[in-house]
């Protein structure tokens, strides 16, 4: 038995919203959940913010959970808090900070301020102005 995983956390979503009050809706696309207020915006197809403020989840199955002014536009990619964070590439991820941005497939930064992973498969930990270019 298989489950697809992005249609159930669309129907998880759902049934949250549902049963505790929480005030979402499905965006555009009709296959992604962004909250009433905040001007956020969750355009690709089964992506989600859960909060905050100017937020945009364009990339397919991509998340902003919180923060302002963040995007998550790479398929498959996480921005966890902060602001002005960026998550452009396929499979990346920035978890907090400030202007940060996982420019790689499958890159990370953890958080800090102005840190950058722009090859595939990069890291950064946390700090300030920090590259990481392999």
């Amino acid at each position: 038995m298989s489950i697809d995983l992005t249609t159930a956390s669309v129907y998880v979503l759902s049934a949250i919203r549902t049963t505790l009050g929480f005030p979402f809706t499905n965006s555009t696309t009709g296959n992604s959940v962004e909250p009433l207020n905040g001007n956020n915006t969750a355009s690709g197809m089964y992506s989600t913010v859960l909060n905050g403020k100017d937020n945009v989840a364009s990339g397919d199955c991509s998340i902003v959970l919180g923060g302002n002014y963040n995007k998550a536009s790479g398929n498959n990619s996480i921005v966890g808090s902060g602001s002005w964070n960026t998550a452009d590439c396929d499979c990346s991820s920035v978890l907090n900070g400030c202007a940060n941005c996982a420019c790689g497939d499958f890159s990370s930064v953890v958080g800090g301020y102005r840190n950058t992973a722009t090859s595939n498969f990069s890291f950064v930990a946390g700090g300030w102005k920090q590259y990481k270019r392999v």
